[in-house]
């Protein structure tokens, strides 16, 4: 039986010139080396656009014009997302994780782009009789990704539900805030889902919900100008210059801020930061620097949260000039990493 068929397709090939044939690839799966299919220069009759999404993808080996497939499919996704990221950025301070699968700012359009393309396939491989490079076909059924996003918007919405209950039935203020920044990157996600739902969905259908985030931006607002208050001590090396830029940098994202523990209103939260500055004469005209900026937060009970440390370490040739250098290396980044460090325990990360 299996020398019958080997024999038929022998026959076949010979009479046709070969011009259908498919061979087993090196990753599995079969490849098609005959004429040239109509995907890889225009649009599929086999998946039309009315009811099919799909991306092309090229490279040197098949696993590379898979990826590149994807890629593609899920770049029809990224272009209303970005312009989104502004509306919540005051509210969702966070360090740039790349390559991380946790949901940033930063990282928003690649994570909601890679989530809207679950259930997408590489239904079909091409290689041309005496070419080099694999094209791939990726395909997402239109019906199918509208499912799967509205499953996740459902499921967000649900969550933000939740946690808007839990902050309206909560008496403490620091704990309402932190239920309701927590909402914010929920409320980013269900945007950008939504967002790739009108492109899959013909009739451009989004879904209504309760879930307003300008009624959430507001009560942060609120929260964060009449009932929090979050203390800033710094000593040590340009203890002064530090405090100051450290006390914009939690402005900027909207954080009630007071010089020390000093102030009108019960402090919720306190830094506690040391710099600490060495400089070491290596030999003539040469030094070789040290600098650590140590951040503390501390709860209203006196209680530890955290501890972040940020160093910077260098060789210069001229004394002040190490310090002034150094200084500016070490400040350009240590009131972010600090700002993070209050976000990470307001979004409970």
């Amino acid at each position: 039986m299996n020398f019958l068929r080997i024999l038929t397709v022998l026959t076949v090939c010979l009479s046709s010139g070969c011009s259908g044939f498919l061979r087993k690839s090196d990753t599995g799966g079969p490849v098609w080396t005959g004429q040239q299919p109509d995907w890889v220069l225009q649009s599929s009759a086999k998946y039309p656009q009315q009811k099919f999404l799909t991306g092309v993808g090229s490279g040197n080996t098949r696993n590379e014009a898979e990826k590149d497939a994807r890629a593609e499919l899920a770049r029809i996704f990224h272009a209303d997302i970005d312009s989104k990221v502004d509306t919540y950025r005051k509210y969702f301070q966070s360090s740039d994780e790349t390559g991380s699968d946790e949901f940033t700012l930063h990282n928003l359009t690649t994570i909601s782009a890679r989530q809207a393309i679950e259930g997408s396939e590489i239904v079909e491989i091409y290689r041309p009789p005496h070419g080099v490079q694999f094209f791939a076909l990726a395909v997402l059924e239109r019906a199918k990704s509208g499912r799967i996003l509205r499953d996740k918007i459902f499921k967000l919405d649900a969550e933000i539900e939740l946690l808007e209950s839990k902050a309206e039935a909560s008496q403490e203020k620091l704990s309402q805030l932190r239920y309701l920044k927590r909402a914010v990157p929920k409320f980013a996600l269900r945007d950008a889902f939504e967002s790739q739902l009108r492109i899959v969905d013909l009739a451009g259908g989004g879904i209504a919900t309760h879930a307003n985030f300008e009624e959430v931006k507001s009560r942060i607002d609120k929260i964060l100008a009449e009932d929090v208050s979050i203390a800033v001590n710094v000593s040590g090396q340009r203890a002064d210059d530090l405090r100051s830029s450290i006390l914009k940098e939690l402005t900027s994202f909207g954080l009630p801020t007071s010089k020390g523990a000093t102030t009108d209103k019960p402090v919720d939260l306190k830094l506690d930061i040391q710099s600490k500055y060495s400089v070491t004469q290596r030999k003539p005209e040469f030094f070789d620097v040290s600098w650590a900026v140590s951040s503390k937060l501390i709860d209203n009970s006196g209680k530890e949260l955290s501890t972040k440390v940020h160093e910077v370490t260098g060789g210069y040739v001229d004394k002040t000039q190490a310090e002034r250098l150094s200084y500016d290396e070490l400040s350009s980044k240590v009131s972010a990493v600090i700002a993070s460090q209050i976000d990470d325990y307001l979004m409970g990360r």
